[in-house]
C-alpha cells in the first residue's frame, strides 16, 4: 500500500483559511483613520480590514471645486481692478456670476475645459463611483454620518466606535 502525502494538503487548507478569513468593515471620515485603535489585534487574527471612507465624494468634489474657483477669481480679481468703486455692489450674484463667467471666457477661453478634463479623467470618475458605491453599502447596512466611525464584523455593527478590540472580541 502506498502511503499519502498530507503535507501540501495541510498547508494548502492553513493558506486557504487564512486567505478566507473573516472580514472586519470599517465606516469612517478619512481623517479619522489615525484614532482607530487595536487595528493589530484584528491582522494577528488573521482578520480583513476593508476601509469605506464616507467623505471620499466630498474630497474629490472639493479638488475641482478649488481649482474651478482659483480659476475663476482670477477673472473676478481683473474685473474687480477694472471696475468703479462700488459698481459690483450694485450687481445681483447671478449678474456678477455672468460678468465674471464673460470675462474668463474671453480673457482664457478654453483653459476651463481643459483644466477640468485634466480633473475629471477616468481615474477621477472611477473614484466618485467607488465613493458613490461606498455611501449606499453604508446606507444599505444602516450606517450614516452620525454614526461614524462604523464597524461590521461577523454581521455585527457597532456605531461610534473607534475600538477595533470592542468588535473582534
Amino acid at each position: 500500500m502506498m502511503a499519502i502525502d498530507f503535507t501540501k494538503y495541510l498547508l494548502l487548507f492553513v493558506l486557504s483559511s487564512a486567505s478566507f478569513g473573516d472580514t472586519l468593515e470599517i465606516f469612517l471620515n478619512k481623517g479619522d483613520k489615525a484614532k482607530l485603535a487595536h487595528l493589530s489585534d484584528a491582522r494577528s487574527k488573521n482578520i480583513s480590514i476593508v476601509y469605506y471612507f464616507l467623505d471620499e465624494k466630498e474630497l474629490l468634489e472639493s479638488v475641482v471645486k478649488n481649482a474651478i474657483t482659483t480659476e475663476f477669481n482670477k477673472a473676478l480679481d481683473e474685473l474687480k481692478a477694472k471696475s468703479k468703486a462700488g459698481e459690483l455692489l450694485k450687481l445681483s450674484d447671478d449678474e456678477l456670476t455672468k460678468r465674471v463667467f464673460e470675462l474668463y471666457q474671453k480673457k482664457y477661453g478654453d483653459r476651463y475645459k481643459n483644466i477640468i478634463k485634466s480633473l475629471m479623467d477616468g481615474d477621477y470618475m472611477a473614484q466618485i463611483n467607488r465613493a458613490n458605491q461606498d455611501i449606499l453599502y453604508a446606507k444599505d447596512n444602516g450606517v450614516s454620518p452620525d454614526d461614524l466611525p462604523a464597524m461590521i464584523y461577523k454581521r455585527r455593527i457597532v456605531k461610534n466606535n473607534y475600538d477595533v478590540k470592542r468588535i473582534i472580541k
